[in-house]
């Protein structure tokens, strides 16, 4: 958590919604290979300075060092990484050699776990996908509500009682 009570993450919280729109306009996020891709994006794109084993890594390489970990975790070591969390978890948690966790420097902030700073991304992508199921389903309502007014019959003007006799 930020001095402020926020949850710490890559760059101002303010900045995510427009980063995942752009990243959800190219890639489906509904999958859990999506949701690591995005996590990779956000690291690769952060411009901050992570740490593994004491050394400092740009953003860029820390982002290929990761792809490259799940990959050979994956094929070599035959780590069952299905989803988002075991990417966390078994990814990004720390130096399997050392034993240290990867940390990340931000502005302001100094050094946090990167696994955390991870699972507060991944928190706000989770809510980054309600709204935007929300919004769908919002504008699929108006649509279909849009189309029957269109298509509906128009009512008869009703006809006056005859007068009976």
């Amino acid at each position: 958590m930020t001095p402020t009570g926020a949850p710490v993450c890559f760059s101002d919280l303010t900045t995510i919604p427009s980063f995942f729109e752009w990243f959800h306009a190219r890639r489906d996020l509904t999958t859990e290979e999506g949701k690591i891709d995005y996590l990779l994006d956000r690291v690769s794109r952060s411009n901050l300075i992570f740490i593994r084993n004491e050394v400092e890594f740009s953003s860029y390489a820390s982002a290929e060092f990761l792809r490259w970990k799940l990959n050979r975790l994956r094929q070599r070591h035959k780590v069952k990484i299905e989803t988002v969390e075991d990417f966390i978890s078994e990814v990004v948690s720390g130096s399997r050699l050392s034993g240290e966790p990867y940390a990340v420097v931000v502005p302001g902030g100094g050094r946090h776990n990167m696994q955390n700073v991870l699972e507060n991304e991944l928190d706000m992508l989770n809510q980054c996908l309600k709204e935007a199921e929300a919004k769908e389903e919002a504008a699929q309502v108006a649509a279909k509500e849009a189309a029957e007014e269109e298509f509906k019959e128009p009512k008869q003007a009703e006809q006056p009682a005859a007068a009976s006799s």
